[in-house]
């Protein structure tokens, strides 16, 4: 198998483990929802349309015209890349669990300070170099971010709804903007209440504006479709999203991700504001008090692509094409102007309930209810349940109770009035209390009856109506449907397993591969490098070695001096005071707050006058003020008491350490720190100076003659291996035949080339240029088996897959001759039946039906056989995992 042939199999099974891999499926799952969404919002927006007397076919043809002509396309391409960075600003923050609401007042704070930026340092009227171009960029860049930084600053730290503060903040910096464009008129534009205005065609390139907006827009979605799927930051920001309390379990700072996670959407707004500015709006309008209406549509764009990078931009594409082109499009019909926004509210409104769309199955549901349909004994038994169904809701609907309803009833009222007659006779002797009690009892046990009874019908009409779905789904024509796909579910799963062990076994062959490598490369570094390599653990010695003697010394000292006595007690003492401050704090804080509810409970008191008040409230506030002062002063003289002990202790470090004893000792003892380093250098020394003697000795046994002998040995067995390679190919050999012998040569190949370099893969006598020739043959061998290993897999996938698809083959015409047969056969006793004359109507319907019955068990053991075949518990586990 050539490369290019290797390379087209391993692209080909990767890609579809990556499709049929349950990550892949869930997405597909989401994708339908959006799909679902867009294409029931157009339909409905049709519809509006048709209702206005145009063909809606033709409307969206003449919108994609109008959005792609000469006039209209650079501002479609222009939203387009607007729509892509601010939706990937809002569906950043959804990601992370942020409601980004404000993108609106992060573009305008960006696009605010440019052209304050543009009329100020720049000039009106002269155009913009390089230079102001990144400057106008990292002003909107790092606004948009200030802006969201704030919000998500106020959510982390105080649990402020970024909501709240980003819509505050959006007519925060509107209304700051407002005041400074209408105040000054250095800064004021042409129109009434409008800003000055930047150049719009500084992003530029032969006159088009398309490329660089466009070309940002990528970088930008490439960038953040990395960051979440590529990267840990991404996967924390996620987690966050998913559940702050178990990613703070999980030990990420959830806080810092938060205000992380504003500041990059802050950012991508900020980018968005950059491109607008310089290209569909280069002044801002103040006329009428309406934030910038992109924001909200980028919360719009990202809820129909589920937060998606990839649908996002899908997404805008259209979102760009409706408001490029959608005014032009609705004045060549007469139609509002606003019919583009409809669409979009069409479509976001399907996009939040895009979950009944994500678990929506129309084609199965259709085949089954065909299914259904097209079984007698099915329609039969959905007939019968269908009408106890019906009975049982006609009764819950009724406004008469039912009939048991009505017995239970009547029985009730019998007891009571047997009550009643009891009572008024005086044969039991009660109390009228204990008589209305009895008669409430009753009416209670009345009322419970009928609830209870009511429960039960609804109980009962809910388990039909789940039997009727149960008959349909488990009819004979649906279970040879099931069993049809069991079959094609059963060479999926095979084929799955097998590129599975297929891959596993590439990346094993791949890990020998790089093994192999490493150690090649390992080799290199030793051998060019072989004196600073043998110095790096001698040298790691000789520093453990000093650690132990200057750890032995001042270990030694501090015992003999009382230094370590004083250190410890030290550190001990503050632990101890700072202990008994909080002791004493919570001590205090706690007769405070008695002091406060007692105070509340004596002015509440309502048996006390004003002056037995003020003499109560007094005596408490005395109480409790010696109760704090002497509090005060236990926690003081703890503290004095903690800091004598660490002052006595230092006293008796002084003093031992002046102590003459003690200093001879430590005299002592430091001639000897001295002398053990002096010991640990001089053997480190002397093992340094071995080793650059050993190497001259090493440099001294380079033997090139001896070096290329062994080359040439290397040499042959690969020319040998060639030749036979070719042999073999020129023979035609059988490719999985010819595989293995390859492999075996190549293992005797490595017997060889190790046996002649003294079982190892380089000699002593090795020079650079040797060394160097050597490298390469070992990884070209690796290389070559590398191949061979991967080419064998490959073979022995295809011809599992092979086996596989005839297998499936088999028993799929196996499958087919059998309902032809099972359909011969009924079809022919029916027509027996129907032309046998001897025979009344009657007696025809009984064989008939029993000719049905008999087809149907049949059938039934024919699907049971089936399924068992194509979903045995091998298949089921795999399907599992």
């Amino acid at each position: 198998m050539n490369k290019w042939n290797l390379f087209n199999w391993k692209l080909q099974r990767k890609t579809r483990d990556v499709f049929s891999s349950y990550e892949t499926r869930e997405k597909f799952k989401y994708i339908k929802g959006s799909v679902f969404a867009i294409v029931l919002g157009l339909i409905i927006a049709g519809i509006i349309i048709a209702a206005q007397n145009v063909n809606p076919f033709v409307y969206l043809r003449e919108l994609f015209n109008v959005s792609f002509s000469s006039l209209f396309v650079e501002q479609t391409f222009q939203w387009l890349a607007i729509y892509i960075v601010v939706g990937l600003a809002v569906g950043l923050g959804f990601k992370s669990g942020i409601f980004n609401i404000g993108v609106s007042g992060q573009m305008l704070l960006g696009a605010g300070i440019s052209i304050i930026y543009y009329r100020l340092a720049v000039g009106d009227n002269h155009a913009m170099h390089a230079g102001d171009i990144i400057v106008v960029f990292l002003i909107c860049l790092f606004s948009g971010a200030f802006l969201a930084g704030i919000a998500g600053a106020l959510k982390a730290l105080f649990n402020i709804h970024e909501v709240v503060t980003t819509i505050m903040l959006n007519w925060t910096i509107w209304y700051l903007l407002k005041f400074l464009f209408t105040k000054y008129q250095s800064l004021t534009g042409a129109g009434i209440s409008t800003s000055a205005s930047m150049p719009s065609d500084q992003l530029a390139i032969n006159g088009s504006s398309i490329a660089i907006p466009l070309i940002i827009a990528f970088i930008c979605l490439v960038l953040v479709a990395f960051l979440l799927t590529k990267t840990v930051f991404g996967y924390k920001l996620k987690a966050v999203g998913s559940s702050p309390n178990a990613a703070k379990y999980a030990g990420f700072n959830v806080k810092a991700k938060i205000v992380e996670s504003m500041l990059i959407s802050g950012g991508l707004a900020g980018i968005a504001s950059f491109v607008n500015v310089l290209t569909l709006n280069p002044n801002i309008s103040f006329t009428v008090d309406n934030l910038p209406a992109i924001g909200y549509d980028a919360i719009a764009i990202s809820l129909v692509a589920f937060n998606n990078p990839i649908g996002i931009f899908f997404t805008s594409f259209l979102w760009g094409i409706l408001q490029s082109g959608g005014a032009g499009t609705a004045s060549l019909f007469n139609m509002s102007n606003q019919t583009s926004s409809l669409i979009f509210g069409i479509i976001v409104y399907f996009a939040a309930i895009s979950v009944v769309f994500i678990n929506y199955y129309p084609i199965l549901k259709l085949k089954i209810n065909l299914a259904s349909v097209s079984s007698r004994t099915t329609r039969e038994q959905v007939h019968k349940l269908w009408s106890e169904r019906q009975k049982i809701i006609k009764i819950r609907w009724s406004l008469r109770p039912g009939l048991d309803v009505q017995n239970y009833t009547q029985a009730m009222k019998e007891e009571k009035r047997l009550l009643k007659l009891s009572y008024q006779q005086g044969v039991e002797k009660i109390s009228y209390q204990e008589y209305k009690k009895q008669v409430q009892a009753i009416n209670q046990q009345i009322r419970a009856y009928v609830r209870d009874y009511r429960k039960n019908l609804r109980e009962v009409d809910k388990k039909l109506g789940q039997a009727i779905k149960t008959v349909k789904k488990d009819n004979y024509i649906q279970r040879l449907t099931l069993a049809k796909q069991g079959i094609k579910r059963r060479e999926r799963l095979l084929l799955r397993i097998s590129d599975q062990n297929a891959l596993g076994h590439l990346e094993e062959v791949k890990a020998t591969y790089i093994g192999i490598q490493d150690y090649l490369k390992q080799e290199a570094h030793n051998y060019h490098h072989w004196l600073k390599t043998q110095l790096e653990p001698i040298k790691a010695e000789y520093q453990q070695k000093v650690y132990e003697i200057e750890a032995w010394y001042e270990g030694k000292s501090g015992d003999l001096t009382h230094y370590w006595t004083w250190f410890n007690l030290s550190i001990e003492t503050k632990g101890e005071i700072k202990k008994q401050k909080i002791k004493t704090k919570n001590k205090v804080e706690s007769l405070r707050t008695d002091y406060r509810l007692n105070k509340s409970a004596i002015r509440r008191d309502k048996t006390l006058g004003g002056a037995e008040k003020q003499q109560a409230l007094a005596k408490l506030k005395t109480a409790i003020t010696d109760q704090i002062t002497a509090l005060k002063e236990a926690g003081q003289a703890v503290i004095e008491q903690q800091q004598a002990l660490a002052v006595n202790a230092k006293t008796n470090y002084q003093k031992a350490k002046n102590n003459v004893q003690v200093k001879a000792k430590l005299k002592t003892m430091q001639k000897s720190y001295l002398h053990k380093l002096d010991s640990a250098k001089e053997t480190y020394q002397k093992k340094v100076a071995a080793l650059k003697e050993a190497n001259e000795t090493r440099r001294h046994q380079f033997d090139k003659t001896t070096s290329q002998g062994q080359i040439a040995a290397m040499q042959g067995f690969v020319s040998t291996y060639d030749n036979y390679k070719n042999q073999l190919k020129n023979q035609q050999v059988y490719s999985g035949i010819y595989l293995n012998q390859l492999a075996e040569k190549i293992t005797l190949m490595w017997v060889d080339l190790q046996t002649i370099n003294h079982d190892s893969f380089f000699t002593a006598q090795d020079t650079r240029v040797s060394f160097y020739i050597k490298k390469r043959i070992y990884q070209w061998l690796a290389k070559e088996e590398k191949w061979v290993e991967e080419s064998k897999i490959a073979y022995h996938n295809l011809d599992e897959t092979r086996e596989i698809k005839v297998d499936t083959k088999r028993i799929m015409t196996t499958y087919k001759q059998s309902l032809v047969l099972f359909s011969e056969d009924y079809k022919t006793e029916k027509q027996q039946i129907m032309n046998n004359k001897d025979l009344n109507h009657q007696t025809k319907g009984l064989m008939l039906n029993e000719n049905e019955r008999t087809y149907s068990e049949r059938l039934q053991t024919y699907i049971l056989d089936l399924e068992a075949k194509t979903r045995s518990r091998s298949f089921l586990e795999s399907e599992v995992k």
